[in-house]
């Protein structure tokens, strides 16, 4: 019996050491996806993707043990769509692996995080995740900064990928976009842009002393303006927009809020003045006329634009077939293409668009499901009057392809936490 006794205990002991280390898998995947151009130039191609889907796996196998009923409600639903797009997709590519890849940038986020919270949504703190992400988020745009003013290739390791990550290439185009370790520079706009918006709703909520948070949402914004797209601008407006307007509606705007701002803009002057030497009223300049080019060059965005809006205009030449079930997973997303497209010959289109990313992919039925899901989020945010920020991200997801990418997986963590209404319990205590 004692040594029955002492198996059962020693079998308890390795359960819950192995749920300890699940717990941490969100910031583990967060560090591997947001940093997986380094971490493929310097270990094994691909290892970003190799390491998600063990931790799935890890996360599908406890799901079994702990067997109780699922609710099939709207993340579930666009779940259960994509993986049935798998095998229909067959029908319009030469193979079916293209859209076993093409689905890795729908599902691999969606997964873990929905296996993940199904699990542990009691013993996870979005406050603490949050922290984590705005604090990472700010490193990266600390790399960004330094790309754009001291080493284009960072390290050597962006040049590898892509020559135009040079001081020759500064030399030459007007306004050059940085991407910091991100994949490009539209993924890192996006990012910049989501936990910009996301950090000035939930200022009070971010587990950092005060001159912390200064420095890292002056780096945000700063690296933001920087990255010179349109992205970051409609974020920052919608963003901004919606939380003063619940300040002003709620009374909240408090002496404390206008001191943050405030003290913001010190900190954002002096990394101004720290660069000076850079010319840096320019690199505003560039940066400022790429942002709002359609407004003060109008001939010039359409002609810039023109290859772009081209592409898209084959969205809506297509058969009745491909408009009700789209053209294929993987025909607009980046890992099929990335891992295929050099032994599989088949053609991906390059759309402005995550939402008419969607609908090439997946046609009406896909895009339906897609809005269920994402649409579902905003009305709950709307209501609930809680982590807002997300209708300036769901906006921004009209205008940008930087979405299709797994990288942003915090992002679609923000989206599936409003179907978890512990999380959002958490931000109404603290507030």
């Amino acid at each position: 019996m004692q040594i029955e006794s002492h198996e059962v205990i020693n079998q308890h002991i390795k359960i819950a050491e192995k749920n300890r280390l699940e717990e941490y898998f969100p910031y583990i995947a967060t560090v591997v996806l947001l940093f997986q151009v380094p971490f493929q130039v310097l270990l094994i191609d691909n290892i970003h993707l190799y390491i998600i889907i063990i931790m799935i796996g890890f996360l599908f196998l406890s799901r079994l043990k702990n067997s109780s009923v699922v609710k099939l409600d709207g993340i579930r639903k666009w779940i259960f769509i994509i993986i049935l797009w798998i095998p229909i997709s067959a029908v319009f590519l030469p193979s079916l692996l293209i859209s076993m890849v093409g689905s890795l940038d729908y599902l691999l986020p969606l997964l873990f995080w929905v296996l993940f919270l199904d699990l542990y949504e009691d013993r996870f703190s979005f406050q603490k995740y949050l922290t984590f992400t705005f604090a990472l988020t700010a490193i990266m745009a600390l790399f960004g900064i330094y790309q754009r003013f001291f080493d284009p290739g960072l390290f050597g390791i962006m040049e590898s990928l892509n020559t135009r990550y040079s001081f020759e290439t500064i030399n030459i185009v007007k306004v050059f976009r940085i991407s910091s370790f991100c994949s490009s520079t539209q993924v890192f706009s996006f990012l910049m842009g989501a936990n910009f918006v996301v950090a000035v709703e939930l200022w009070d909520y971010i587990r950092l002393n005060k001159l912390l948070r200064f420095i890292c949402i002056s780096l945000i914004a700063f690296s933001g303006i920087l990255a010179g797209g349109k992205v970051f601008a409609l974020m920052f407006l919608i963003g901004v927009s919606l939380s003063l307007g619940r300040f002003i509606r709620t009374g909240r705007l408090r002496i404390n809020t206008i001191f943050t701002i405030g003290i913001s803009f010190i900190v954002f002057a002096s990394l101004l003045i720290v660069l000076r030497y850079f010319d840096i009223i320019n690199v505003f300049s560039n940066a400022f006329s790429r942002t709002f080019i359609a407004v003060l060059d109008y001939g010039g965005f359409l002609s810039q634009e023109g290859s772009r809006q081209n592409a898209m205009s084959t969205v809506f030449q297509s058969s009745l077939l491909n408009a009700v079930f789209g053209h294929g997973l993987g025909t607009s997303s980046y890992s099929a293409y990335n891992l295929l497209g050099s032994r599989i010959e088949f053609s991906r289109v390059t759309l402005e668009s995550y939402v008419l990313s969607v609908y090439y992919e997946m046609g009406v039925i896909g895009l339906f499901f897609f809005f269920g899901f994402y649409l579902r989020a905003v009305v709950i945010s709307f209501k609930k009057k809680y982590l807002m920020s997300i209708i300036a991200i769901f906006a921004a997801l009209f205008v940008t392809p930087s979405y299709f990418s797994i990288s942003m997986f915090p992002i679609t963590g923000f989206f599936v936490f409003m179907y978890y209404n512990k999380m959002m319990n958490e931000i109404e205590v603290v507030r």
